[in-house]
Order: structure tokens, then sequence, then C-alpha cells
């Protein structure tokens, strides 16, 4: 029997390896979520079709756009001016 402990896999819908290989902008639809306690807000980055491309810290959205594939400086800037205005719970279409 094959140990399997150190490999993971990793499935992938057509939204987000279309995403991840763009290099142009793409609508997406962003979320941010309030935490309680000790649970800190996220934000949610969903495809046209409402796939998640990626669930982030909102503390840390350098590591949340290093997730989704963005890697031009002003495509960064432009986003994390995005998730600073984010209003909690209200979802907001967006060019990324």
């Amino acid at each position: 029997m094959r140990n399997n402990a150190n490999f993971s896999k990793i499935h992938l819908s057509k939204d987000i390896v279309v995403f991840l290989r763009s290099n142009r902008d793409m609508k997406v639809y962003l979320l941010k979520s309030k935490g309680k306690g000790i649970v800190p807000d996220y934000i949610q980055v969903r495809s046209d079709t409402y796939a998640i491309i990626g669930y982030f810290k909102a503390s840390n959205p350098d590591k949340g756009l290093d997730e989704i594939g963005i890697e031009d400086d002003a495509r960064r800037q432009r986003a994390t001016a995005l998730f600073e205005q984010l209003e909690y719970g209200k979802i907001i279409e967006a060019e990324l």
C-alpha cells in the first residue's frame, strides 16, 4: 500500500486555472466578512461564475494576491485599495 501522507491533491475549477494563467484584468466579485472574537476578518474573491478563487485574511492582502496570481504592481495596488474600501457583507463587482 502506498503512503500518500506527503501528497495532497488540489482540484482546480476551469475558472481558477484560466484566472491564474491570465495576465489581463478579470471580472471578479469581492466580499468582506467580519470575524468575531479571535476569528479574523476575511476577504473572498470569486470568479464571474461565483467560484471561490481566493479566500484570505483581510489583514494580509498580499498573501491573498499571491494566492490568486496577481503579480503586477499596478494591479496589486488597485486590488489593495479595493479591499480597504470594502464594506462588510456587501458583494461588489470589480476588475482585478
